[in-house]
């Protein structure tokens, strides 16, 4: 990306290229190579291919990110990198190679963005970055606010596929007299735990998702305690939809629920928090009414594509314009 004074910001046009080479790729290489998800090491590829002609590079997810990363290193490029949507699991941390790979490539990372503020201090520690070279920017809802409420169906939704808690979520459903619906994938549904009155619909697209969450009366987001930030889609969609939020008091959602104002969080872990906190919202109409108007004033004041574009185009002007060693700017 690269951003001149007073004009318009210029996006590399990597993704043209990427999608041409990867619908051509399975024609002619081997089964094996298929397996591989040498998509996004492409998009890292390329990107470093036209790196010449910008000041700096943003790369979205960690497969891009590390092979621009990587080949910066071994060809001495000192091109600015910000580096976002780096989804780092357990197994990666707990892996001396992987953690040598990263720290090495990143050294001379010029910013890591994240979606959230709690997943900083973790990253901090396995990278050995300093705080200066993070940077929060609230991820926005992939959908509007809705300016009217949508339609309030009788059955709870929860849905996703990230670190989701499947098991705490049926037992606390167990007890709780009312209709289910989840959306996740078939793999992480075992037939033998699922208790009556649950439908679950498994690789639907996102338009049929979209409609099942309109007519819910509240939505669960069910994660397991995890310092990665997850969550967020499923969460901001219903949310920009005006309705109910319950969700896991865990490190990828609390910079967006405030308890009781635009959510309720349960322990993450426990069935019985979870319960209660079900039970709660619905036969309380009058908090799942304030709760439905305050997530969506979240959306519209906050969580939403404009807010988000201003912020990394912000972001990507201090960035470009810095003047000092690569790393040095300041986290708001």
């Amino acid at each position: 990306m690269k951003i001149l004074q007073n004009q318009r910001v210029v996006t590399p046009p990597y993704s043209s290229y990427v999608t041409y080479l990867y619908d051509k790729l399975p024609t002619f290489l081997p089964v094996l190579l298929k397996r591989i998800p040498y998509r996004e090491f492409l998009e890292g590829a390329i990107q470093f291919l036209l790196s010449k002609q910008y000041d700096a590079v943003v790369t979205a997810g960690h497969r891009p990110a590390i092979v621009f990363a990587v080949l910066s290193r071994l060809t001495g490029l000192e091109k600015k990198q910000v580096v976002k949507e780096l989804f780092i699991d357990e197994r990666g941390v707990q892996s001396k190679f992987a953690s040598f790979l990263y720290r090495w490539a990143f050294k001379n990372v010029s910013l890591i963005i994240t979606n959230s503020s709690g997943e900083i201090p973790y990253m901090m520690n396995w990278l050995r970055i300093p705080e200066n070279r993070f940077k929060f920017i609230p991820w926005p809802a992939n959908i509007p606010a809705t300016e009217t409420l949508s339609d309030e169906g009788d059955y709870v939704f929860a849905a996703g596929r990230s670190f989701r808690d499947w098991d705490t979520f049926f037992k606390a459903v167990q007890s709780v007299d009312a209709e289910y619906v989840i959306v996740a994938p078939k793999e992480d549904i075992p037939e033998s735990k699922l208790p009556n009155r649950i439908e679950v619909h498994c690789g639907i697209p996102h338009n049929e998702y979209l409609n099942l969450l309109r007519r819910a009366k509240i939505v669960v987001i069910p994660l397991k305690n995890t310092f990665r930030s997850v969550g967020q889609a499923v969460m901001l969609e219903a949310m920009a939809l005006g309705k109910p939020i319950i969700a896991a008091r865990v490190v990828g959602v609390k910079d967006y629920i405030k308890q009781d104002v635009n959510g309720v969080y349960y322990e993450p872990g426990s069935a019985s928090d979870l319960r209660n906190a079900i039970f709660r919202i619905l036969k309380d109409n009058k908090l799942r009414e304030n709760l439905s108007d305050e997530a969506k004033k979240s959306i519209q004041n906050c969580f939403n594509k404009e807010n988000y574009s201003n912020m990394m185009l912000e972001t990507m002007e201090k960035v470009c314009t810095e003047v000092g060693p690569i790393g040095s700017i300041v986290r708001k």
